[in-house]
Order: C-alpha cells, then structure tokens, then sequence
C-alpha cells in the first residue's frame, strides 16, 4: 500500500469488500488474507480471529499444490484424485454447507458487537 501511496496512485482505506462496503458487515471470506498471514506466523489464535476458514482452506491449499508437485516431479496422480473426490455432490455440499455456518456464524457475531447493551 505504502508503495502505490509512493507513486502518487490512490489508496483506498477502509474495507475492499463490497459487502463490507454496502451492508457494512462481513462477508464469508472477510479477512482471509489476514487468516493465511498469521497461519504463516504460525499465529493460529489471530487466524482464527480473523476468519475460522483460513487455517483449513489453507491447509487445503498446501496439500493441493504439494500432491501438485507430486504429480509433476514423481509422475503421480494426486492431483487428479483430489479434483475426483471434490467434484462429489456430498463432498461439496458439506463444503458449501461449511461456509454458510461460518458466514452466519460471522452475521451474529458482528451483530452482537454493534447491538447497544440493554
């Protein structure tokens, strides 16, 4: 950021995400980047913090690009069993299902922050 500021470009401050932005609460990947940085600090407290999805989308990410590797260095095929499982109804229902707990999860939560206490 501090080098787009340099090169006299605008640099928004605030919240990128359009549902942040017109709703002003998050939406189910708010704060992600912030979830992998901290994993990479192995700071998994403030990852959690931060969005409960990075640290297992993370791992995930890992264990896609090393099977990756795998395939290219070792003539494997990880890869190709991995897309197969995920392209499972069941296996993807339960990811999306996942994902509107934790974004519901996310409503309430920034709900009880903002309501007045009684």
């Amino acid at each position: 950021m501090f080098l787009l500021a340099d090169k006299g470009l605008p640099v928004t401050t605030g919240p990128i995400c359009v549902c942040k932005r017109l709703t002003g609460f998050n939406c189910a990947g708010c704060g992600m980047t912030r979830s992998f940085s901290a994993c990479l600090r192995f700071d998994f407290y403030s990852a959690m913090q931060y969005n409960l999805m990075g640290i297992p989308l993370l791992l995930g990410i890992m264990i896609y690009t090393f099977c990756l590797a795998a395939d290219i260095g070792l003539g494997c095929n990880f890869s190709a069993k991995i897309e197969k499982m995920l392209k499972k109804k069941t296996v993807l229902c339960v990811l999306v299902l996942l994902v509107l707990i934790h974004w519901i999860y996310n409503l309430f939560y920034n709900l009880a922050k903002m309501s007045p206490p009684l």
